[in-house]
């Protein structure tokens, strides 16, 4: 069950990084 909850919460973040990266990369200074 702990495995799989990891799983999905890498593959969660995973998406949600990808997702927000567009979005706050521009604003990171350099």
């Amino acid at each position: 069950m702990e495995i799989s909850g990891i799983g999905i919460f890498t593959v969660f973040a995973a998406g949600l990084i990808s997702f927000l990266s567009p979005c706050v990369l521009p604003l990171v200074p350099g």
